[in-house]
């Protein structure tokens, strides 16, 4: 890989959100971001653990997925599907939550990209 592609791999979220993925799919996906060097993999919320322990040790981050497809859930639901997949990303030895497939204080590369929505705003007042 020349050292272009090298820095262009670095900055790329290996995604696969399809909700009729398989577990192969996931350990691909995962094979293929280390293989190449990508910047993190995004899975849906269901594959994050898989994910993690594939990614263990790595560089690469992982990311997943709030409200996803259309974003419509209320906030208190986005707020509740983002603390699970902390805790479901966080390796057991890990005392802070992270992102990231190993205990590294690092901020991974999706900690950045975070949506418009977090943190969590107050609701308008209707008046």
């Amino acid at each position: 890989m020349t050292t272009v592609d090298s820095k262009l791999a670095s900055v790329i979220d290996h995604t696969l959100l399809r909700p009729e993925a398989e577990a192969r799919e996931v350990d691909r996906l995962c094979v293929e971001a280390l293989r190449f060097g990508f910047a993190a993999v995004c899975v849906q919320p269901y594959w994050v653990a898989r994910a993690a322990r594939t990614l263990g040790g790595s560089r690469v981050g992982i990311a997943s997925v709030v409200a996803f497809p259309h974003g419509a859930s209320v906030t208190e639901i986005k707020v509740a599907e983002r603390r699970a997949r902390a805790t479901t990303a966080r390796p057991s030895s890990t005392s802070s939550p992270t992102w990231r497939g190993s205990a590294s204080a690092r901020t991974p590369p999706c900690a950045t990209r975070s949506p418009p929505s977090w943190p969590p705003r107050a609701a308008p007042s209707s008046r």
